[in-house]
């Protein structure tokens, strides 16, 4: 959809049409709002502002850029930027997730059929012929039992739980919630990745000759993150107050100490906006390898945790057989 709005801007074209027919390829929640937002340029609202207004149609991320860039009359240029950063990085890291979780939970429902079978099937044999034999039962035969047991007294509640979740989220948006309000605050990785894309920008704006005090009022202003939005303001207050702007970035947090020395000592427009897009590309970079190595972390350590419980459910059934061969002896 990105790419087709690029072009529309491009070669001047109506909107509302295009996604009308790009709503054609898709189904159900992505049709509906394909056409809800083409509803809402038919009706005369401006495109940022149909954005906005049509939750999920883009990132928060995307739609900030595209008002910034809006209000600073680089809106050409910004559409190829946005369009190359949503194919690189963060994506290949969800996908990479995405599959490990997908794998790692199809592997956990057949675990958990192989289970309720030898629960339902294999284990009441064994227990009847223990006690035909009077053998002791071990403590593992008895806890596996007694666990699936429990799961199976409060399945419907796990599902009736899991439904008024899941309405829950439908409704009350916890993720946006979460997104827009908690996550920069709670999460160093999220607020340093949030730097870097106001540094983008900034970097953008300087490019094209605007005053630093007009992008940070724009971004104080309508930046989606309530966290990030307080510092922005606080920046551009200190701004209004006469500090130098390198260093009321610096007090809100957005800057580092040695990000600061280096703006300041930079000598024209053209090297502050190059430094300012390095700075952005290394925090950037930074967040994305570590998240890289956590997620390269998960596939083996569900693997071995699955492991680790078929070791111990092998450990019951040939323990009990064992016992069983012993006792004959």
């Amino acid at each position: 959809m990105l790419r087709l709005l690029r072009v529309a801007h491009h070669e001047q074209l109506d909107v509302a049409p295009l996604l009308d027919a790009h709503a054609l390829e898709h189904r159900r929640f992505p049709r509906y709002r394909l056409r809800k937002l083409a509803k809402r340029l038919r009706s005369g609202t401006a495109l940022i502002d149909a954005l906005e207004q049509t939750p999920n149609i883009l990132s928060d991320e995307s739609i900030l850029r595209l008002r910034f860039a809006s209000q600073s009359g680089t809106l050409g240029d910004t559409w190829d930027a946005i369009i190359e950063e949503a194919s690189q990085g963060t994506n290949d890291i969800r996908f990479q997730l995405k599959q490990t979780l997908l794998y790692q939970g199809a592997l956990l429902v057949i675990i958990l059929f192989l289970v309720s079978s030898i629960l339902a099937f294999v284990a009441p044999a064994f227990t009847k012929l223990w006690e035909e034999m009077e053998l002791p039962i071990s403590s593992g035969s008895r806890l596996l039992p007694e666990i699936f047991g429990t799961f199976a007294t409060h399945f419907w509640s796990a599902v009736g739980l899991l439904l008024i979740v899941s309405v829950s989220f439908v409704f009350l948006k916890p993720i946006r919630f979460f997104r827009r309000s908690v996550a920069s605050k709670w999460f160093a990785p999220i607020a340093t990745l949030r730097a870097a894309k106001i540094l983008r920008m900034l970097s953008q704006s300087n490019s094209a000759g605007r005053p630093l005090t007009g992008s940070l009022s724009t971004l104080a202003r309508y930046h989606y993150d309530t966290t990030v939005r307080g510092k922005l303001l606080f920046a551009r207050n200190e701004v209004e107050q006469g500090v130098e702007p390198w260093s009321s970035l610096s007090s809100s947090g957005i800057l580092t100490t040695n990000e600061t020395k280096a703006l300041k000592e930079s000598s024209t427009s053209r090297i502050r906006s190059w430094m300012m897009l390095k700075f952005a590309n290394a925090k950037e970079e930074r967040v994305l390898q570590r998240a890289e190595i956590l997620v390269s972390l998960i596939h083996p350590l569900l693997t071995l945790l699955f492991g680790f419980f078929v070791l111990w459910l092998g450990a019951i059934c040939f323990g009990g057989l064992s016992q069983l061969i012993t006792s004959l002896v």
